[in-house]
């Protein structure tokens, strides 16, 4: 089964994916990093827990990724069109890791309850491209999100040749098509990691406890 991206990058896509600078090189002004950051230095532990972009899905939180990449972040409830809360999304519109520079997007885990209170408490909804509705937090609600747990992280890439995602992530354990485009999801099992091939613009690369635990 084929999992619906977070809504932040959906709207990328739809708005302006094709305008972002995505991994850009800047060889003049190299950012600090460790190692464990790099996107193809993912790995699944013994626990099953997906390591990546120096973040630990399930352990570290909203609080442990602006400790790394700043607090240049916005927080989002998103909701259906009959206004369900759906995701708790927080956006970095750029972080660097090195030589690498991209938006970053965390699925927060957040309780149905809290979902709920949070867009009650809200201050304003305003519709997405895709038909969902974004609820606008205010900024003492975003700071009560801190210690939430990441869910998934999503990384906006650039448009790379395939040999070049060989060369750095090796071959996938398999491939799918998705049925609603044109893109390729190409499945890491050891790493919790998909990344979604697109012919006609940017890669996304997706982890996550649950990807490749089967391959349907």
């Amino acid at each position: 089964m084929i999992r619906r991206l977070p809504v932040f990058v959906q709207a990328l896509i739809a708005l302006v994916l094709l305008v972002l600078g995505g991994w850009l090189l800047i060889p003049d002004a190299p950012h600090p990093y460790k190692k464990e950051q790099l996107p193809w230095n993912s790995f699944r532990d013994e626990q099953r827990h997906v390591h990546a972009l120096g973040l630990t899905i399930g352990k570290s939180t909203l609080a442990d990724a602006m400790a790394l990449y700043g607090n240049d972040v916005e927080v989002k409830l998103f909701t259906d069109p009959q206004l369900h809360p759906t995701s708790v999304e927080a956006y970095f519109p750029t972080i660097y890791i090195g030589a690498i520079k991209s938006p970053l997007i965390l699925r927060l885990t957040v309780s149905p309850e809290r979902k709920q209170a949070l867009l009650k408490e809200a201050p304003g909804v305003r519709a997405t491209p895709t038909g969902d509705k974004e609820v606008l937090l205010s900024e003492f609600q975003a700071r009560t999100l801190l210690n939430a747990p990441i869910e998934v992280i999503t990384l906006v890439g650039r448009d790379l040749p395939e040999q070049a995602l060989l060369k750095r992530f090796g071959p996938p354990a398999w491939k799918r098509q998705s049925a609603s485009d044109e893109t390729i999801r190409w499945v890491y099992p050891t790493r919790g990691l998909e990344i979604i091939v697109n012919p006609k613009g940017k890669e996304i690369f997706q982890w996550a406890d649950f990807i490749g635990r089967t391959a349907s």
